[in-house]
């Protein structure tokens, strides 16, 4: 029994500091991903400038996220947290113009970190990633299409989301010249209407 290691439980007080370092460490990896998200474009971050940044090793890194994609995830899902408290949850088909309207005015207010995001990273995966996130939260997106096949629904679904985010990008890349609600305008128009709405706004 001599020979038999005793370990002592970890009293609350000690599980307290592990979670505030847990806690800090965390906080250190986001805010030297931000830093460098603001000087880089994001393929050009590696782990290993991160955590030189962060001043932590390799490993700590990996105890806190798989991969740094799952990081970048974390903020994509923050934004579609913050998209669906201010547009809404999707009800599919159901009043989709004003729902595309809030999301244009909506724009102006995403953070300049989240605009060096979608501009840095890959739009594909920025939009698979953001609709799956937005679709988690919708119970109600397939609303107005549910008579379609399984394949037509993921492409109106797609197109949908990707329509206005890709609008939104190109607003963003041309330096925003667009008042949010001339580019809420003219996102319905491009997105719900058709090719005569769209004579029609441009005639105007």
């Amino acid at each position: 029994m001599d020979n038999i290691e005793t370990r002592i439980p970890e009293t609350p007080e000690d599980e307290k500091k592990q979670d505030l370092r847990v806690i800090k460490t965390h906080q250190a990896i986001r805010r030297a991903f931000e830093e460098l998200l603001m000087e880089m474009e994001y393929p050009k971050i590696t782990v290993k400038m991160l955590c030189e940044r962060a001043m932590i090793n390799r490993k700590t890194f990996y105890a806190h996220y798989a991969y740094l994609d799952l990081l970048l995830d974390e903020y994509i899902a923050e934004l579609a947290d913050s998209y669906l408290r201010e547009v809404g949850t999707s009800c599919g088909l159901v009043n989709l113009p004003e729902r595309i309207r809030r999301f244009f005015l909506f724009a102006p207010k995403i953070p300049p970190l989240v605009e060096k995001i979608m501009l840095s990273c890959d739009k594909v995966r920025f939009f698979a990633r953001m609709s799956g996130f937005i679709q988690e939260k919708s119970p109600c997106e397939l609303c107005g299409i549910e008579n379609a096949d399984p394949a037509s629904q993921n492409i109106i679904v797609e197109y949908l989301n990707n329509a206005c985010f890709t609008i939104y990008r190109s607003w963003l890349s041309g330096g925003k010249k667009l008042p949010a609600e001339d580019l809420a305008e003219l996102g319905v128009t491009l997105v719900c209407g058709g090719l005569t709405d769209l004579l029609a706004y441009i005639g105007k």
